[in-house]
């Protein structure tokens, strides 16, 4: 009897990325990373505060919003190798998460994410990363919102 090996297969949105070219070339990537089951870790609000220190010190972000159970994040990658700055920034934040009393792992294996190519503007992605808890109805100004972050001068275009 032959047997064959076991191949573990993922939906179809699972894995679709853009050549490795499009993530090296300085272009502004919009990532949203989901909590696992998406949980909402970040209700507590040492944890999400710790979290989101980490985002606003990292030079490569331009504007974040840290949701109770995902993250957006636009990010321009120039040091490293996209994928390894966002399993670097997972790994950093789960650890963090266990001293704050997180149990297993924080993060959904993957992450979405979106080149943000010249045609758009990198601002309006901003704001729309920005204004995700006014749609939520959390508060009524983004401003208004402890995790939420603009960095308007590194907004290229």
């Amino acid at each position: 009897m032959v047997t064959r090996p076991h191949l573990r297969t993922w939906n179809g949105n699972h894995g679709k990325r853009l050549p490795i070219a499009h993530y090296e070339c300085g272009y502004p990537i919009h990532v949203i990373v989901c909590t696992r089951a998406r949980r909402a870790a970040f209700l507590a609000s040492e944890l999400a505060t710790a979290t989101f220190d980490l985002i606003v010190s990292s030079p490569c972000t331009m504007a974040a919003c840290l949701m109770p159970d995902h993250l957006h994040w636009l990010v321009v990658g120039e040091n490293e190798p996209f994928s390894a700055l966002v399993g670097r920034f997972k790994s950093v934040s789960t650890r963090i998460a266990w001293r704050y009393g997180h149990d297993g792992k924080l993060w959904q294996r993957s992450y979405f994410d979106h080149v943000v190519r010249r045609s758009e503007s990198c601002r309006r992605v901003a704001q729309y990363i920005v204004e995700n808890p006014v749609r939520a109805g959390l508060v009524a100004d983004w401003c208004e919102y402890p995790h939420s972050v603009l960095f308007e001068e590194r907004c290229p275009f």
